[in-house]
């Protein structure tokens, strides 16, 4: 790949998570830190601090702390960095959007897009995890993958049979694993 503007210079040291962006890549180190490399042309790699986790788009990344504060450093020409007011449980970066599950109350989370794609707040069925792709997002429930954004295609809908926690979003595209291991993707 290209390495021309040092993405593929990862620092050095033990990390327990990791996230890749456009031309950039964030981890937290084994002593809950954050570091960053690639390009920085719009500051997507000055996030820094302890995180619980973090997430790299195109040209912002955005880290979630223990507290359930989401920061995001970066390019914000579509408001992707501008964070909503809520605890967050999680965080994922697009392109040119970011979302994340919320808190509502003691008894209801939700999910929450801002940037490129928007989702209001909405209470959602057991929220697991929201996973983002280039121009589109999905909330990940018990229930199954609810996706939404310009690259949503309704002629394909997301597979009933992909396995929660599987699923993973490219540009145009999503692919997850099905119960009998094999790969299924749509887009």
């Amino acid at each position: 790949g290209l390495g021309d503007e040092g993405q593929l210079d990862a620092p050095e040291g033990s990390f327990v998570s990791l996230s890749v962006g456009h031309a950039h890549a964030c981890a937290i180190d084994v002593d809950g830190d954050a570091s960053c490399w690639g390009r920085n042309d719009a500051g997507q790699t000055d996030l820094m601090g302890s995180y619980a986790a973090v997430s790299a788009g195109g040209a912002h990344s955005c880290g979630l702390d223990a507290r359930g504060a989401v920061t995001c450093v970066g390019r914000n020409n579509e408001g992707q960095t501008a964070v909503p007011d809520y605890t967050f449980l999680s965080v994922a970066a697009g392109e040119k959007h970011t979302c994340g599950i919320v808190r509502l109350d003691d008894d209801r989370n939700g999910s929450v897009c801002w940037g490129e794609v928007k989702k209001e707040v909405q209470p959602e069925e057991a929220p697991l995890r929201v996973i983002s792709g280039s121009n589109w997002s999905c909330v990940e429930s018990e229930a199954g993958l609810s996706c939404f954004g310009p690259n949503v295609h309704s002629s394909e809908p997301v597979p009933e049979s992909i396995q929660v926690g599987t699923a993973a979003m490219g540009k145009d595209h999503g692919c997850g694993l099905n119960s009998d291991g094999t790969v299924q993707c749509w887009g």
